[in-house]
């Protein structure tokens, strides 16, 4: 029975974050010898490789941009151009431009607010920025990027090429923007909380 209850409590503390585990551990010092078993320590490193903690935040978006857009470049080798259309390139290089610009604007606001415009270090923000385009978008300069993707897009003319933008809105989200909002919201408390409540992630 007891070794039931044991392995239940385990478990337990295995499945919490980090954070709220080390709150417990706190307020009851009697786990910890649980927590440091060798099976609760494997329970824990299997389960942060499962959910893919591991690449929150390791990856810089730029990085993913590039890699992206060099892939998307490679499409067409493999499929032929789908939307051979004069007005796909002139639309498509609109859009870089416009993405770019927005990616622009939001680093000027990053630097006047002389905070971190680095990707993996979100604990090192200084001010929470709420003005300009951080009106409309909490993520502006990622906005900006998916928009300069599926501007390239476009002008490769190919349809399967849209998988970049796609693609990149998804990883961003969950291995940058979401570990970014978990640390945020820990670092400016409700300010952070009401910013969120009447600005969207994305648009």
């Amino acid at each position: 029975m007891q070794g039931a209850q044991l392995k239940t409590t385990r478990e337990m503390l295995g499945n919490l974050s980090p954070r709220v585990r080390a709150k417990i551990l706190f307020h009851r010092p009697h786990l910890q010898e649980k927590v440091n078993s060798p099976s609760f320590k494997k329970r824990t490193d299997s389960s942060s490789f499962t959910n893919m903690k591991f690449i929150e935040l390791m990856i810089p978006p730029p990085v993913v941009l590039i890699t992206m857009g060099l892939l998307m470049w490679l499409t067409p080798i493999a499929v032929p151009e789908q939307l051979a259309s004069a007005w796909s390139i002139y639309f498509g290089l609109a859009l870089m431009l416009l993405g770019a610009a927005v990616d622009g604007y939001a680093a000027i606001l990053f630097i006047a607010a002389e905070t971190t415009i680095s990707p993996i270090s979100p604990q090192n923000s200084t001010a929470l920025i709420v003005n300009g385009i951080f009106k409309l978008t909490r993520n502006p300069m990622y906005l900006g990027m998916a928009i300069l993707l599926f501007g390239w897009a476009l002008v490769l003319q190919n349809a399967v090429a849209l998988f970049g933008p796609v693609f990149f809105v998804t990883y961003v989200t969950r291995f940058q923007i979401l570990p970014e909002e978990r640390i945020l919201s820990q670092k400016w408390g409700d300010a952070y909380t009401a910013y969120k409540s009447k600005t969207k992630r994305w648009l």
